[in-house]
């Protein structure tokens, strides 16, 4: 359409030619750019991350906070999301956990998140077995088509009974 508002044909632009390159399978890699579930603050898994700090200085609040934003799919503090399903084990604080999880839902006003909260904590690092049924319990909890973005162990010195998370035991 002519901007003079007759209906004349205007030429298109001559089209720009396209190259098109052939890669051998065998020059294929993958690359070591890092998979995030909040882009560039938090990896992707399989990888364990750590947040520490003084005693009562707002690590759970944060890890709950950056999970919630995983469960919902929404970015973080401008940063972009892979939406996920999240599993927070505690069993430090329930009450408190419980209370500020309330005021978060309210908060984003929205409710019908995959989180999901265990107040057991599994023994890990010893043969009891505790690791493999709480894989299965979560793979059998999860809506279908629902993939777990993160699990969640606060803290992990409990999780660890009679280990020292100081040492290399």
């Amino acid at each position: 359409i002519n901007l003079d508002g007759d209906h004349r044909h205007v030429p298109a632009p001559a089209a720009s030619v396209r190259q098109f390159k052939l890669i051998n399978i065998a020059d294929i890699v993958i690359s070591d750019d890092p998979l995030w579930l909040i882009d560039e603050l938090v990896p992707a898994g399989p990888s364990m991350g750590v947040i520490f700090g003084k005693p009562k200085s707002g690590k759970s609040f944060l890890a709950a906070h950056l999970m919630y934003h995983v469960a919902m799919g929404r970015e973080y503090c401008g940063r972009a999301v892979q939406a996920g399903a999240v599993v927070y084990i505690t069993n430090e604080g329930i009450r408190g956990f419980q209370r500020r999880m309330i005021v978060m839902r309210e908060h984003f006003n929205v409710a019908a998140v995959p989180f999901f909260v265990v107040h057991t904590m599994p023994y890990m690092g010893t043969a009891c077995g505790d690791a493999e049924r709480l894989a299965e319990m979560i793979a059998a909890a999860m809506p279908h088509g629902v993939p777990v973005a993160a699990v969640v162990i606060d803290t992990l010195a409990r999780a660890m009974s009679g280990k020292n998370e100081n040492t290399t035991e």
